[in-house]
């Protein structure tokens, strides 16, 4: 049977976690930590997610054991169909026992995480493997996680880009004025300049954003303008940091927003064979393959790039 690895998917907690802190504490320029912080919530918002399965699991059989135990010590337990439990009306002192139960194993964080991770991610492991509705929705559940990193990490993108140049130094500034801007589609009339809500001379991220002349919804474009405003040595980000997987995250997002999850020659041409061990022999046509290892990695480059972009940026502003 296939094995969608989905306890993989919550490895290496203790790396994410150190990101994590990062994000919340390192950041020094002021204008950034807005950024951080929503990328922040966006990157735990998603974890959340992916554990849901697992934690709903863990309670239920938590709940179900001390209540199995709580019955037969109050002499209360005895055999009942599923009926008859929907309506079934659980005597006071089982509740108390129960509760008492609860109080114990709350007070002992280690042992709820242990418990989490072996009852509840075990359960839905256990569930994917002869049940086909169960692997449907944890694949599901891996293409939201790679389509959200994706929106994480471009959201910030564009959010960072905007506030180091509305905050920018005088070398930002300078590189920012001197790059060729690509036209926006619609044209800037004079109209279009008096209802923008940005000032240019005080907040030109913003104004640039605003009047569509600075785009964030390809990596190509994201590396474009942050080697205008950053330098060149931000490239090293993109194509280093997670060993580069962050063009593999950029394209599997699009395989599944445009050709549901399928690669096509587009995606072919951006993950080259050999390059990334996981679709080396995929062809066209066929299905992306997607597991908690794989998305865990992809995941983990939004993650991992993001917070190097936000250093990166942050180093920039106060190096004065």
């Amino acid at each position: 049977m296939e094995d969608l690895k989905y306890r993989q998917l919550f490895q290496r907690g203790e790396f994410w976690k150190g990101l994590m802190i990062k994000l919340k504490n390192d950041v020094r320029s002021e204008p950034l930590k807005t950024c951080a912080d929503a990328f922040h919530a966006n990157v735990e918002r998603l974890a959340g997610f992916a554990l849901m399965p697992a934690a709903v699991a863990f309670e239920v059989r938590r709940d179900q054991i001390f209540l199995t135990n709580a019955m037969i010590r109050a002499k209360a337990a005895r055999e009942m169909t599923l009926d008859e439990a929907s309506s079934f009306e659980v005597p006071k002192e089982v509740v108390e026992d129960m509760a008492a139960n609860m109080v114990l194993l709350n007070l002992n964080r280690s042992d709820h995480l242990r418990h989490l991770y072996q009852l509840g991610i075990g359960t839905i492991e256990l569930m994917t493997r002869d049940r086909k509705p169960m692997r449907d929705s944890v694949r599901h559940i891996f293409s939201t996680v790679i389509l959200g990193s994706w929106t994480a990490f471009e959201s910030l993108a564009s959010d960072l880009w905007v506030a180091g140049v509305d905050h920018a130094t005088r070398e930002i500034a300078n590189r920012v004025h001197a790059f060729d801007f690509p036209k926006s589609d619609e044209p800037i009339t004079e109209k279009r300049l008096l209802e923008c809500k940005f000032n240019a001379r005080e907040q030109y991220g913003s104004f640039l954003r605003d009047l569509d002349r600075v785009s964030f919804r390809r990596l190509e474009s994201i590396k474009r303008y942050y080697k205008a405003a950053f330098g060149s040595e931000c490239k090293a980000i993109f194509d280093k940091i997670a060993d580069g997987y962050i063009l593999a995250l950029s394209a599997v997002r699009n395989t599944l927003v445009h050709n549901a999850g399928k690669a096509d020659r587009q995606f072919l041409n951006l993950v080259p064979g050999g390059r990334f061990a996981e679709f080396k022999e995929i062809k066209e046509g066929e299905l992306v393959p997607l597991d908690g290892e794989i998305v865990r990695r992809l995941s983990f480059a939004a993650l991992e790039v993001g917070q190097e972009l936000i250093q990166f940026v942050d180093d920039a502003l106060t190096a004065a």
